[in-house]
């Protein structure tokens, strides 16, 4: 007998997934042999109706709706096509909707329920999600000539071009309201085409780099056929948006609309969403203001254009695994005081570990930094190209001039790796740590605003009958 719960578990664990399972499926699904709720993260299963069937098939539909949770709840782990084709559902009767902040917008087309069947078929995320399971039931009970059979029958007779779905989904959003902010961001291959458009500001220095090296937090801001900015979503436990709309595409009112596209990106559901924009930018600061974001904090940027310094004693090495809840903890106490001792965060709670950040120092051990003294661990910090951030000093060895030169050691490593000078950033009013960066060398070269918009936290929906 096929146990639904434990593969539905395997597969959550190993894609970082709190997704909820029912057997219940939704008003309107009856006959359906699966969906996803994203609204809910529930997976829900027709068990009633495939009671009857081999346990290879209850298998392909279980993973075929895991993969499209993990297609809207981690867009970034797939291409563009199958990210952009997730938002959209498109049924044999002509039925169609597109996914948004709010829920699912529905609409109906013209057209034959042979078309609209062959638009279903051959969508990026259905072609996927049906290759996935195929997959993963094949490597449960081997090639059956029956799970062959039902691979065959979900397979589109010939592929669909993009150019069609282009057209499919500009009506649904037409049809459905999308043009009613005109705004969508949607992951693109490619963004190198649009660097050019882009004005670089020394305090976006950041954001630069992360669109150069085509990341896949940097997202397409499209209106229509044309493309008006890019944006930065980081999609963490506290959210964080970054919108740059190109030139030619300010004061026209779109800056409301990117952020809001920007936001809708946050599948996390974050307490609350930080922005940031270079000080000074009247326009960016009224957008920010509009879009509900509250100033919190400025920060300048700083530069060491020096050479190397005199290699410090130090015990550092990089950062393990093992390390995790003792460098977490120092750091998460020091910045914590840190803000404290600003008076701007009065309201600053001191950081507490889960899986979802230990997973991401892991995936960042590579430009981690431990420095050890006495048998503890005694500071962190992490290398990002040439920017020094996180650095932190144990509550207990402050004082010792362990900072400044443990600073000097990753200024060196910076300097080392072939880099021509050496960044970091400063929250103004950490007037002890400025003193030490002045001390050292480095300059204030740009400065830059950040702001917060606290996001309700709504009672929890019900989530169907979980097993």
């Amino acid at each position: 007998m096929f146990d639904y719960r434990r593969q539905f578990d395997l597969y959550c664990g190993e894609n970082g997934l709190g997704l909820s399972l029912s057997f219940g499926m939704p008003t309107g699904y009856g006959q359906a042999y699966g969906t996803f709720d994203p609204d809910t993260e529930t997976v829900f299963v027709n068990a009633g109706s495939l009671s009857g069937r081999p346990d290879y098939e209850k298998a392909f539909y279980l993973f075929h709706e895991l993969r499209h949770a993990s297609q809207l709840l981690r867009p970034e782990r797939f291409s563009g096509e199958v990210a952009r084709s997730a938002r959209y559902a498109i049924l044999y009767d002509g039925t169609c909707c597109r996914l948004t902040g709010e829920g699912f917008a529905s609409c109906r087309l013209n057209g034959s329920e042979g078309a609209f069947t062959a638009l279903y078929l051959a969508q990026a995320s259905e072609t996927d999600a049906n290759a996935f399971a195929y997959g993963r039931a094949k490597d449960l009970f081997g090639d059956l000539p029956g799970l062959r059979a039902l691979y065959g029958f979900w397979t589109p007779e010939r592929p669909v071009p993009n150019t069609t779905y282009d057209a499919v989904y500009a009506a649904i959003d037409e049809l459905t309201g999308a043009g009613t902010d005109g705004i969508e961001a949607v992951r693109s291959e490619d963004v190198t085409p649009y660097l050019a458009l882009l004005d670089h500001r020394e305090e976006n220095d950041e954001f630069y780099r992360e669109a150069a090296e085509n990341s896949r937090d940097i997202f397409v801001l499209r209106r229509g056929s044309e493309t008006v900015g890019l944006s930065y979503v980081d999609d963490g436990t506290e959210g964080f948006v970054y919108v740059h709309l190109f030139p030619a595409f300010r004061r026209k009112g779109y800056g409301i609309p990117a952020v809001r596209a920007a936001e809708r990106l946050l599948r996390n559901r974050p307490v609350r969403i930080m922005t940031g924009y270079v000080s000074g930018d009247g326009a960016a600061e009224e957008t920010a203001r509009r879009g509900g974001y509250i100033r919190k904090y400025s920060s300048a940027v700083m530069r060491y254009r020096g050479g190397r310094f005199p290699e410090p004693d130090l015990s550092v090495r990089k950062y393990r695994d093992e390390d995790f809840e003792e460098a977490f903890a120092l750091s998460a106490e020091a910045f914590h005081r840190m803000r404290l001792g600003t008076g701007l965060f009065p309201d600053n709670v001191q950081a507490v570990p889960d899986g979802r950040v230990r997973r991401h120092w892991s995936e960042t051990a590579g430009e981690r930094y431990v420095l050890t003294a006495d048998g503890e661990i005694a500071g962190h910090a992490k290398l990002d190209g040439d920017t020094i951030e996180s650095v932190s000093i144990r509550i207990s060895r402050q004082g010792q001039g362990l900072g400044r030169r443990f600073l000097q050691y990753l200024a060196n490593r910076v300097l080392d790796g072939g880099y021509g000078e050496v960044r970091l950033w400063c929250i103004i009013g950490n007037d002890r740590a400025r003193h030490l960066y002045d001390s050292l060398g480095f300059e204030e070269t740009g400065r830059a605003d950040y702001a917060e918009k606290k996001i309700p936290v709504p009672a929890c929906p019900e989530r169907g009958r979980n097993v």
